[in-house]
């Protein structure tokens, strides 16, 4: 553990520092509001990708602090923004992310910002506070604990350039904001090579759960993954390290591929998920690093039921149908699958405990013409849960392979999940371009990436099985050929949603590239680039979705494949649909929902409705997100006509519905209120 008063002033030198000798036309973040770029030195309005399309953007924007180096993390991306209610400016963002001060990744610290919104965003610390006290840190990710307004960075790190790599957790000292005392995990490692790139998450007794991943010699070498746990006392600001041994690491697997890896923790701190790629070239095919790839991997998922302390077999949620080479020279029924996971997956357990897993997946070809083992970036997102143990595409990213984003990159990736207070599962993703696109990227400017988000109904017949056609929310692209040029492009990657979402909104960040492609591999030029909260209203992006997403088989025998019964007909979002049986029955002769009038209305409109017979009545409205809004009959009724008036004065403009439920019988309708 290190010395918290060296910390602490170390920590305040540093930060003292870095500022006395930045340029402050550089640190100062902006924003822009119609044609004029504007130099922000404490408080930062709403940031917009571009100008001409503020129209299109959804929801709010902030810049919490700005970063040259343009890659948050190489593969899965992890939480890097909570949401906290605080007591004393309300709902709070707690951000952090990885940055270097000047046009170089030779000195690289990790940052961490708050942010609220009270009639207009307030950032606590302009650019940041910067959390390590050291040379070098990195790809830094947020565990979280809601209940306790507790928040506890992971990252890795050294202190000198010649010190070797650790990993470590972060605890915020609450007598001095922004200042953190650090505590590396074990170093005591099972190869040779150093362990870095950390992945974090939090129970509410305050244990955090930490996955690293080996730093292999080759880029086809399998990795070790290895897994800590360490309790977190934020009386003492102090972590006690729980692994056996002598707090040596866990190696969870030897057979990882890629940095993948992710994991959650239940609402009760009881249920842990980690999961991760696992290369099929060495376990399928017994290839060595000379022969196997990157892109042909299965996801597996490991569990454990008691906090960490112990860990079932882990379960290929993936399962590819593997080759058949004596179907050559036919190498159309040899591939079979073509398919794999790649390099980026997202690990949820949901306010009900359930485990989700959404992972991007690439085409592969084991035989083609230019040899083995061909993929594309092209590709898929698909959702996976331990209920329903099916596949279902989420994002549909197969097109344009002219696409060149750049390393670790695909056409649609980077998945993030979270719900809603209704119980709505959301999933932010990026995404390089739309289908139908016809721009030419073939020059060696990158294309930009956009935000996306799909959604699920929180129905339990199609949660987590049917998924919204992506609603683009940031609308940045580049719209001439060639990519945009330094200082123009606007691509948003490394998006990550917060784990809770209180309210009406849900909550992202990302970083806004400001040239495609990644400066730190010479892909593009160094830019100062700005990291973004983002808040999307809630009713706004449902009132966005215009269609359900098909599925797409993963498999190619369309095993664990769902199929929407109902053919993925259009429904309003959110809302209860009827079961077969009392969709395809035949109503009972004069039994009849008529449409409201006036509609639109404001604030009062009336309802009728016939019976047949007399029966029980339940006329009940809804808001778009299926929520209840008011019961206007639930009684027996007499047969005959009948009109019902609705006041809307206490609600907002906006599309309601009205539903009419007759014995075993129901209609319903739609209407809107304009005021």
């Amino acid at each position: 553990m290190k010395n918290v008063a060296i910390l602490v002033l170390c920590s305040l030198l540093i930060v003292s520092s870095a500022w006395a000798t930045d340029d402050p036309a550089a640190r100062n973040t902006y924003c822009t509001t119609g044609e004029e770029v504007l130099q922000i030195p404490d408080v930062v309005p709403t940031f917009h990708p571009r100008s001409s399309e503020l129209d299109e953007y959804l929801g709010d924007t902030c810049i919490v602090g700005m970063t040259y180096y343009d890659f948050q993390h190489n593969g899965t991306v992890s939480r890097m923004i909570a949401m906290f209610d605080d007591p004393e400016n309300g709902l709070t963002a707690n951000i952090v992310w990885m940055s270097t001060l000047t046009e170089s990744e030779v000195v690289r610290h990790v940052k961490f910002n708050r942010a609220w919104y009270n009639g207009g965003f307030v950032v606590e610390e302009t650019g940041g506070y910067t959390i390590d006290a050291g040379d070098r840190a990195g790809y830094i990710c947020l565990a979280e604990n809601n209940d306790a307004n507790l928040v506890i960075p992971a990252f890795h790190s050294r202190t000198l350039p010649a010190d070797p790599w650790v990993n470590t957790i972060a605890g915020e000292l609450d007598i001095l904001p922004g200042v953190f005392n650090e505590f590396d995990l074990s170093d005591e490692y099972p190869t040779e090579n150093q362990f870095i790139w950390p992945h974090v998450a939090m129970g509410p007794n305050n244990i955090v759960h930490v996955i690293v991943t080996e730093q292999r010699e080759g880029n086809t070498d399998e990795q070790y993954q290895l897994y800590y746990r360490a309790q977190y006392e934020p009386a003492t600001n102090s972590f006690t390290n729980l692994n056996p041994n002598d707090g040596e690491p866990i190696v969870m697997t030897t057979h990882g591929m890629n940095i993948s890896s992710d994991i959650a923790v239940s609402s009760d701190g009881q249920r842990v998920a980690f999961a991760q790629t696992f290369s099929r070239d060495y376990l399928i095919w017994d290839m060595g690093p000379d022969e196997a790839g990157q892109f042909n991997n299965d996801v597996y998922l490991f569990v454990s039921e008691d906090g960490g302390e112990n860990w079932n077999d882990p379960l290929n949620v993936t399962n590819h149908l593997t080759p058949n080479p004596e179907m050559l020279p036919d190498t159309v029924r040899a591939n079979q699958d073509t398919l794999r996971a790649y390099t980026d997956l997202n690990v949820y357990i949901d306010h009900d405990d359930v485990i989700h897993l959404a992972f991007t997946v690439n085409g592969y070809w084991r035989y083609h013409s230019a040899g083995d083992g061909r993929g594309v970036v092209m590709s898929k997102i698909y959702h996976w849960d331990e209920v329903n143990n099916q596949m279902t595409q989420a994002a549909d990213g197969y097109f344009f392979n002219v696409y060149n984003p750049g390393d670790w990159q695909s056409i649609a990736s980077r998945p993030s999940m979270a719900q809603d207070d209704d119980g709505i599962l959301y999933m932010a993703f990026q995404q390089y371009g739309e289908e139908g696109d016809t721009l030419d990227y073939s020059t060696s400017e990158r294309p930009n990436s956009e935000i996306f988000i799909t959604a699920s109904p929180a129905h339990q017949d199609y949660y987590g099985l049917l998924w919204a056609t992506p609603v683009n929310i940031t609308n940045s692209r580049w719209t001439q050929s060639g990519g945009g040029p330094a200082g123009e492009c606007r691509s948003e990657k490394d998006v990550s949603l917060s784990l809770e979402n209180p309210g009406d909104y849900l909550n992202l960040t990302y970083i806004v590239d400001l040239h495609g492609g990644a400066a730190v591999r010479e892909q593009s030029e160094w830019t100062n680039n700005p990291v973004v909260w983002h808040r999307v209203p809630i009713e706004d992006l449902i009132l966005s979705f215009s269609s359900w997403l098909r599925n797409y088989p993963l498999h190619l025998d369309s095993s664990r494949c769902w199929l929407d019964p109902h053919d993925y007909e259009w429904e309003p979002f959110g809302f209860h649909r009827l079961s077969d049986a009392d969709e395809h029955s035949e109503l009972p002769s004069g039994f009849e929902l008529d449409g409201n009038h006036p509609n639109p209305f404001n604030p009062t409109t009336s309802i009728s409705f016939t019976l047949p017979h007399v029966g029980a009545v339940r006329l009940v409205v809804y808001d778009v997100l299926g929520r209840e809004v008011a019961v206007l009959l639930n009684r027996q009724m007499r047969e005959g006509r009948h009109t019902v008036s609705f006041d809307g004065s206490d609600l907002a403009s906006g599309v309601y519905f009205y539903r009419l439920e007759y014995g075993s019988h129901m209609q319903m309708r739609k209407m809107a209120l304009i005021k």
